[in-house]
């Protein structure tokens, strides 16, 4: 796909069109933009393209084959700044999603309406999408609405016009380099996966991975279900931490589960890798069962960092780590 792009943004025929997501009451729609001046569409499409080289294409890491690594979002593996599969289901997308993936399905053939200054309030625009050809291939690039996206006409809101400073007559809307989400070649990406979290819908996605994993842990011969009055809810006190959440989604598809780990071989792993096993204790209870101990949230979170580690699971499963270049999580002594 990286390379695709390079090629792509190298193309000197490239065409562009816009539209805009707007807020309509209590509903989302779309609406083209007519991009008439001569000047206009060479512009933004010229901007854009510079968006994909700085935006897109330098998140995009290379392994050893030569193939470029793109994690799945629901992967949770978000420590580098990187571009993910947008794999949610189809149910779980939030409404903007839907319809950016539904503009990304147009066909020459269609007509959408066409947005009218005059008729819509610029404050109902909530983000746009940029859809750039070659007649080939098609990208279709989301920016979210940011604060400086429109300028307000006022009073006071003036412009240089030759050597005079006169009023301004309209209200402007300000274009970034900005990419949060795109859809290349039919396939969805997202870039900003805070913007996803607060905005659209991504929360809900990673609390119903937690929601699945947690009772997956807690059958593990590891936790001691019987000193806890409610175990479904031993993260609970967790959700205010969205960096823990997403490391805890996260190993309801890293596959660690499938590993039948039990106490002896967290011991192991305590001897093997002694900056995850300092922070990892083992206490026995009145049967002498050997469990690990999770009273604060600072235990947690090593419990849960040890279930992530790459290292550890290539060791357990005998396969060479897989870990793409992540920076190591600071080290978290319990408490």
């Amino acid at each position: 796909m990286k390379n695709e792009l390079e090629a792509f943004v190298q193309n000197n025929g490239l065409t562009g069109e816009m539209f805009f997501i707007i807020k309509d009451n209590d509903n989302y729609i779309y609406r083209r933009v007519i991009l008439h001046d001569e000047n206009t569409e060479p512009l933004i499409t010229e901007n854009f393209k510079k968006s994909i080289t700085d935006e897109i294409i330098k998140r995009i890491s290379i392994n050893d084959n030569g193939d470029a690594i793109i994690d799945n979002i629901t992967d949770m593996n978000y420590e580098h700044k990187g571009v993910y599969y947008f794999d949610i289901a189809s149910e779980d997308k939030s409404t903007i999603i839907k319809i950016i993936e539904e503009i990304s399905s147009l066909t020459v053939a269609d007509n959408p309406i066409d947005f009218k200054f005059n008729d819509v309030n610029l404050d109902n625009i909530i983000g746009l999408v940029y859809h750039m050809s070659d007649g080939d291939k098609n990208i279709f690039l989301y920016q979210h609405r940011y604060p400086n996206f429109l300028h307000k006409k006022s009073r006071l809101s003036f412009l240089g016009e030759g050597d005079v400073l006169v009023p301004i007559p309209y209200d402007m809307i300000n274009i970034s380099k900005v990419i949060d989400f795109f859809v290349f070649d039919g396939i969805s990406y997202a870039i900003n996966i805070k913007l996803l979290e607060e905005r659209y819908g991504l929360t809900q996605v990673i609390d119903n991975m937690v929601s699945e994993v947690t009772p997956k842990i807690i059958e593990m011969e590891i936790v001691n279900k019987s000193v806890l009055a409610e175990p479904e809810k031993i993260f609970d006190d967790m959700k205010d931490d969205r960096g823990f959440m997403r490391k805890l989604a996260r190993v309801l598809k890293n596959g660690i589960l499938e590993l039948n780990i039990d106490v002896n071989i967290v011991n192991e792993i305590k001897t093997s890798f002694p900056t995850i096993g300092r922070n990892i204790d083992i206490i026995n209870d009145d049967n002498g069962m050997q469990y690990i101990k999770l009273t604060s949230k600072a235990r947690k979170k090593a419990f849960i960092r040890l279930l992530n580690d790459e290292a550890v699971r290539s060791v357990l499963t005998q396969k060479p780590s897989i870990a793409q270049n992540h920076k190591p999580e600071k080290n978290i002594t319990p408490t």
